[in-house]
This record gives C-alpha cells, sequence and structure tokens, in this order.
C-alpha cells in the first residue's frame, strides 16, 4: 500500500463532535500532521464558504488546502484560490423535484446555492440550516428557481413515515437521468448532479495538485460518503457511522465522532502516512 499524502473528512458526525465544533485535540493533531507534510481536505454537504467559516472559527484554516462542498458539485483549493462548480443540477431537473414534493405536508423542501436557500416557509429545521450555513433565507413558491440550474437540492423531514414516503418517491418517480438523490443524515434526502458526488470532487482537486488517489484517505458516516469511500485509496468508516456506511468499507475508527475519532486514528496509525522526513 502507498503511504497517504492526503486526507479528506467529512463535516457533521466525522470532524465536528456532537455540538458541530472542532475540538482541542482534534485541533492540535490536525495541525501537528499538516506541519508534517499531510495534506488535509473537507467533503461535505455545505456550502465551500461555510466550510471555511466554520474553519476559520475553530482555528483550524491553516491545517486545510481543499475542499469538496454541495457533496460534489463545488470543489476548492484554499492555497491556490481555485475554485470549480462542476456540474450543478439543470433547471429541468429542479422542476421535476418541485413538481415532485412540492404538495407533501412535513416536510422542508429547499434549493440552494453558496449564498441563498429557497424554501416555502421558513420554519424551526429551516432556520437551523440557514444559521449553520450562514444562508439568507427566501421564502417562496419557487417560480423564481425554475428556469436555471442549482449545484444542490433537499428535502428534510420530520418523522419516519414521511421520510419512508419521500424516499419512495424518489425511488419509484424520479427516474430522472441526471439527478442523484442520497441520504446525508437522520432526516435529509440531498440531490446533485448525478455526474457529481463527494467522490468526484476530490478526483477532481488531486488531478489538480498531482496526487494519485491511491494516497488519499477519508473518514465518513453517512449514505452519501459512500462514493468517497469508493474513490479514496483508504476509507475509514467513524465508529458512530450508519449501516450502510460501516458495510461499505473494512475498517472503522475506535473511537467516536465526538472523542476525536477521526484525528485519534490517524495518529494511531502514523506508520500509514507520507510524513515529510526530519520532523
Amino acid at each position: 500500500m502507498e503511504k497517504i499524502k492526503a486526507v479528506f473528512f467529512d463535516m457533521d458526525g466525522t470532524l465536528l463532535d456532537n455540538n458541530s465544533r472542532i475540538t482541542q485535540k482534534t485541533r492540535e493533531g490536525l495541525e501537528y500532521l499538516s506541519n508534517r507534510g499531510i495534506l488535509f481536505g473537507i467533503a461535505s454537504g455545505r456550502p465551500i464558504e461555510e466550510i471555511k467559516r466554520k474553519l476559520l472559527g475553530a482555528g483550524v484554516y491553516d491545517s486545510f488546502s481543499l475542499a469538496v462542498g454541495m457533496n460534489g458539485s463545488h470543489i476548492k483549493n484554499f492555497r491556490t484560490g481555485y475554485f470549480e462548480e462542476i456540474l450543478p443540477i439543470p433547471a429541468e431537473g429542479i422542476n421535476r423535484l418541485l413538481d415532485l414534493y412540492y404538495d407533501m405536508e412535513n416536510i422542508d423542501l429547499t434549493v440552494s446555492d453558496e449564498t441563498t436557500i429557497y424554501c416555502k416557509k421558513e420554519t424551526p429545521m429551516v432556520t437551523a440550516i440557514s444559521d449553520e450555513d450562514y444562508l439568507h433565507v427566501v421564502e417562496t413558491d419557487f417560480h423564481e428557481v425554475r428556469d436555471h440550474a442549482w449545484p444542490k437540492a433537499a428535502v428534510w423531514w420530520h418523522d419516519h413515515d414521511t421520510k419512508v414516503e419521500v424516499i419512495r418517491r424518489y425511488n419509484e418517480e424520479m427516474n430522472y437521468s441526471e439527478i442523484h438523490g442520497v441520504v446525508a443524515g437522520p432526516s435529509s434526502l440531498e440531490f446533485t448532479h448525478r455526474a457529481v458526488d463527494k467522490g468526484v470532487g476530490i478526483q477532481y482537486l488531486m488531478g489538480a495538485i498531482h496526487v494519485p488517489l491511491s494516497k488519499t484517505m477519508g473518514f465518513g458516516d453517512s449514505e452519501n460518503d459512500l462514493r468517497m469511500f469508493e474513490t479514496v485509496g483508504y476509507p475509514v468508516a467513524m465508529k458512530n457511522a450508519s449501516k450502510r456506511a460501516l458495510a461499505a468499507v473494512p475498517r472503522t475508527t475506535d473511537y467516536f465522532n465526538y472523542e476525536n475519532g477521526a484525528v485519534r486514528y490517524l495518529l494511531d496509525h502514523m506508520d500509514l502516512l507520507d510524513l515529510d522526513e526530519g520532523e
């Protein structure tokens, strides 16, 4: 096996603790390994600018070079400023999603980009999302979004029966070839263009800096991390990961996300890492 040079983390349930924070122990571990030549990146459903703000607020921005946002639709190299939107959901796909879910009760249907989240009504769920990702909220019947391509859409449910119906509609009625839906956590089904995902974003970024995928590692905890797991050379599921994520990879962390599980795994397996000599 080749030594690992680049490590990607999902955020929620992986790098962040249960209070959506990066702990002091994780911060120290990231800084130590970054100083020894390991490249760190984020692979998340969050917008790139929110990823940057989160890293800055936690005092770890200097340890990170790369980001995959919007579940793969947006990528950025923080060090060079390179940014690319790979493939948004085309307007036709957005219209199909809106028509499929607009009539459902007890859900929040959202369409978003780096700055704005559109919704039928600003519920506590939407407020929490917008506050977390620093997004401007627009209540709408979605007329202004139907003629444009968008990087991300989502359905957020509030109970198990609604979740079942949301997923049923997607599986049975959403046969549009350019849209990919994935359960991204306990309460959401997120949509991007079928040709993009976290794995595709990582491929683009690694190609740009000439690091082979065989020298990459990825930590994740949910179904929207599965394609990242398929892409990186060394995937690791968090101990707290979903059943599908745990079943997808042969190795897991020994500790939960709130116990600094990802960074502790790295520090316990430094023999896997391509560290700079002389440190």
